[in-house]
């Protein structure tokens, strides 16, 4: 921890003097301090933050001066404290919440960081205690459900941490709500797979492009179409992979499902259908010898029957 510490200052001072530079050479006519007051720092600083990352650095200088004239700012500690927990600075982050707390104990936002902090720091006692404290003050807050919940969740309450995933669901929040939905959907995958796909369907409406829903819904479809094929019954199972293969038809692990689809239509004389699927796991997979053999055995099926 103190060899955490002690990194994040030198850090933090190395951020500092780029900082400064990079303000006085950008704007030499600001360098003699005008009658600005801590008020219009942090309206100035607020510009730059809401900018994003790339301008951390202007808003910081900003936030700074404002402190300098009025140490008592809990809104520039504040915005410090959000700048440092992005860079991952997490100690820096928590003696700027301190300074905020002491201010002001209920200051928007200052008990949710606080909580995403610990949990960063793998402190989910200090985490949960923060959360909390959010959630007294912000009863709806999505994010801090969802977070709460992953807290449960690690440590094994998964009662608990289905109920503040369904929270964070009804208190919605875009990115908190489709991060909750995926959770849920990954504690029922092993107990009720209709209602895992349910959660999981409902996450990929709010984020479509999402890799990781797709891949946990691609492995619920697949779970089912081998329970089909253990079953003997194709035609269901043939329906699943073919669920496979709407979420993302290029991606590369579909060269398993497009061969199943293939040996489902062969053995069903589909042989167009099952033509188009070897040639599409071949696309795939070029060095794919399974589908070029099937292929060539199709071609071989279709000359003789015009011989015939």
């Amino acid at each position: 921890m103190r060899f955490g510490a002690a990194t994040e200052i030198v850090i933090l001072l190395i951020f500092l003097a780029v900082a400064l530079v990079t303000i006085l050479v950008s704007n030499p006519a600001e360098t003699d301090e005008d009658a600005r007051s801590a008020e219009e720092y942090i309206r100035i600083g607020n510009r730059f933050y809401e900018m994003g990352k790339p301008k951390f650095n202007e808003a910081s200088i900003e936030y700074w001066k404002a402190i300098d004239l009025n140490p008592d700012m809990a809104e520039a500690h504040y915005k410090l404290a959000n700048i440092y927990y992005e860079r991952v600075w997490d100690y820096q982050a928590l003696i700027e919440l301190d300074k905020v707390e002491r201010i002001d104990p209920n200051y928007p936002g200052l008990s949710s960081l606080l909580g995403r902090i610990y949990n960063r720091m793998s402190e989910p006692d200090k985490a949960l205690e923060a959360f909390q404290r959010a959630l007294a003050l912000q009863p709806e807050d999505s994010g801090v459900h969802y977070y709460v919940g992953t807290i449960y969740q690690q440590q094994g309450m998964e009662k608990e941490a289905i109920d503040s995933y369904e929270k964070a669901v009804e208190a919605y929040d875009g990115e908190a709500a489709m991060k909750a939905y995926l959770q849920l959907g990954r504690i029922y995958k092993g107990k009720d797979r209709e209602k895992a796909k349910d959660q999981f369907i409902k996450a990929l409406g709010i984020d479509p492009e999402s890799a990781e829903i797709l891949s946990e819904l691609r492995s619920v479809y697949r779970q089912e179409a081998e329970d089909y094929r253990y079953r003997d019954e194709y035609d269901k199972a043939a329906e699943k992979y073919e669920e496979m293969i709407k979420l993302n038809p290029d991606d590369p692990r579909n060269v398993e499902a497009y061969m199943e689809l293939g040996n489902i239509y062969r053995s069903n004389e589909l042989y167009d259908k099952a033509f188009a699927m070897y040639e599409a796991a071949r696309k795939l997979d070029p060095f794919n010898f399974d589908a070029f053999g099937a292929l060539k055995e199709l071609e071989l099926l279709k000359e003789a029957g015009s011989e015939e």
